[in-house]
């Protein structure tokens, strides 16, 4: 293995798997260290690096090649790996496989790609956060225990003993926490020089055939204390090379086949069992009737075509039907998208989409200014530091009255609201930023549609409290129709429609600056826009 992995990560060093959220970075000339740059620039609190931390510190204790420079080394190798990869992120169990990798190849950045190559290219899939691979590859276990060894399966299934109880860490960290390293190694070799899984399966089914006497002649916690530690004793690779011939090979086809239908199976099932979960958390953490939850849904499976997220182009087309005032406004486009992204995969699943909206178009003062505040806490540090606050200013602001050349210097604005929180103030923590918000009432507009006539300008009406965008000749027919029921009601009740007209406008309130900030709608339910053709 030392040797097939040395003569090979340098033909494939700039040819890495990537799923950073950008469609492609072949311009990036060093991407390790463009990664890199990107985790340094993670707050030390960020989950991401404290998620790192963790393991590392936890990752082989008293092994005698551990020390502070690996433990550095490792540090950087699962983080630039995890920003270049967002939509895996990281995952426990990555921490052994990259010490492992740094112990038999001494450069860092070789390591980084070596790294990437064995988790996405012959491990595709183990590492996704739902482990959907994993599982599905256990359930084919099973049906190979069940087939290979009916005295072991009649034994688990009498005690429960569920296969992902010990194959889920064998898997994903190809057996180096589970037989010695000068075994698990010849199973890497294997899984390297033939580029092909089925080591894997060849590997757990030898663990198993080795163990069998002692595991049929054991009972209860005894059976999971022989799979945890045993394997450990199983001192040369050549007794899982003569088990697994003994057993005979799989079918190649069959073997794909019966992965591929578990997979199925399993992500199918997860999918419905998520679905039904985001259905609940919707209904407890949103503003949305059942309704409107439904119908958000409807449109969100029509945007995803079947995938359990939407990347940033679907998402903005969704986002540009319910805000089309933002349409051409890429800035605004990623902002949303980053308040939205709050477990910072680069991707939006059905539960941060109906979050993020419940909160825009219906939640409270409080919620609208959290929203903004995390979604411009750019390094996640809990704090908002003047660079942070002078980019929100400037995108509010460009947003709003990109056309007004009365627009105030924000260096100046940034400057007088920072000493009105006090001296020497650097940063504002949520509570100051609430006070701020007070100061200079733009900011809770930040996401929120702008004035009536722009909204106009963009064929939106409400009809029955929701947003609709429409073609010009809808949009004329329904202006026509809403102007006479308008006109009906003010005749038969002008304090009726005094009280409605209300509901819908936002009062103007004057800034530090003394500037108006613009209407907006009040939206009761924006969440099932729809294109009416």
């Amino acid at each position: 293995m030392r040797k097939k992995i040395k003569t090979e990560y340098d033909t494939h060093s700039h040819s890495y798997s990537n799923n950073d959220g950008n469609e492609n970075r072949k311009d990036v000339d060093d991407p390790y260290q463009y990664y890199l740059n990107q985790f340094n620039k993670l707050h030390k609190n960020h989950h991401i690096k404290l998620e790192i931390e963790q393991d590392v510190l936890r990752t082989f204790p008293g092994h005698k090649d551990l020390n502070t420079d690996i433990l550095d080394r490792m540090r950087r190798v699962l983080g630039a790996f995890t920003m270049s990869n967002k939509e895996t992120g990281y995952c426990q169990s990555m921490n052994f496989i990259s010490f492992i990798i740094l112990l038999i190849i001494e450069d860092e950045e070789k390591s980084f790609y070596m790294f990437n190559r064995l988790l996405c290219d012959y491990l595709d899939g183990y590492y996704s956060r739902s482990l959907v691979r994993v599982l599905s590859d256990c359930e084919v276990v099973d049906k190979l225990i069940e087939e290979r060894f009916p005295d072991l399966n009649e034994l688990f299934k009498k005690y429960r003993i569920e296969v992902p109880l010990f194959a889920t860490s064998w898997f994903m960290t190809i057996f180096i926490n589970t037989l010695t390293s000068k075994v698990a190694l010849r199973v890497w070799d294997c899984l390297i020089y033939e580029q092909n899984i089925n080591i894997i399966f060849y590997g757990t089914l030898s663990i198993l055939g080795i163990l069998k006497e002692k595991l049929l002649n054991s009972s209860g916690s005894m059976i999971v204390q022989t799979l945890k530690n045993d394997p450990f004793f199983i001192v040369d690779f050549d007794d899982i090379l003569n088990e697994a011939l003994r057993q005979g090979s799989f079918k190649s086809k069959e073997l794909i086949d019966l992965r591929e239908k578990e997979y199925i199976d399993k992500k199918n099932e997860l999918s419905q069992y998520k679905q039904r979960r985001e259905i609940l958390s919707l209904k407890s953490k949103t503003h949305f009737t059942q309704e409107q939850i439904n119908d958000l849904q409807i449109q969100y499976k029509h945007l995803a075509k079947g995938k359990e997220s939407l990347n940033r182009a679907e998402f903005a087309k969704l986002i540009s039907n319910v805000a089309p005032w933002f349409k051409n406004n890429e800035e605004a486009i990623d902002n949303y998208f980053n308040a939205f992204d709050t477990n910072e995969d680069g991707k939006i699943e059905f539960l941060e989409l109906g979050v993020g909206l419940s909160v825009i178009f219906k939640g409270s003062s409080e919620e609208k200014l959290r929203l903004v505040f995390n979604t411009f806490d750019v390094d996640a540090s809990g704090f908002i530091d003047k660079d942070e606050f002078r980019y929100l200013l400037e995108f509010v602001y460009r947003t709003f009255y990109d056309d007004d050349t009365s627009v105030p210097d924000i260096d100046d604005l940034v400057t007088v609201i920072f000493n009105q929180i006090g001296e020497n103030v650097e940063t504002l923590t949520f509570d100051q930023f609430i006070e701020v918000s007070l100061i200079e009432p733009l900011l809770v507009k930040a996401f929120l549609p702008p004035s009536i006539d722009r909204i106009e300008q963009h064929n939106v009406v409400m009809i029955k409290e929701i947003p609709i965008l429409v073609n010009e000749d809808s949009y004329a027919k329904i202006l026509q129709e809403n102007k006479k029921q308008q006109q009906s009601s003010s005749s038969s009740s002008s304090s009726s429609s005094s009280s409605s007209s209300s509901q819908h406008k936002v009062k103007e309130t004057d800034s530090l600056l003394n500037k108006g900030t613009p209407k907006s709608f009040e939206e009761e339910a924006c969440v099932n826009c729809c294109i009416i053709s």
